[in-house]
């Protein structure tokens, strides 16, 4: 998932600026906190719910 998430936000052309990975070992999700120019946020937000990411926003 991690592949796609870094695939999906490159074809939209945003970049990762830090990135905090957080998992259980044995669960089947985890949380990625992706830091990304805030002059983007609404645009990166927007395609990757259409995507069909879960998004926590701060």
């Amino acid at each position: 998932a991690l592949g796609r998430l870094f695939g999906e936000l490159g074809e939209s052309g945003i970049n990762i600026e830090d990135l905090v990975l957080e998992h259980s070992a044995g669960a089947q999700a985890g949380v990625a906190r992706v830091m990304i120019d805030p002059a983007v946020a609404d645009r990166c937000v927007a395609d990757l719910q259409e995507r069909g990411w879960r998004l926590i926003t701060h």
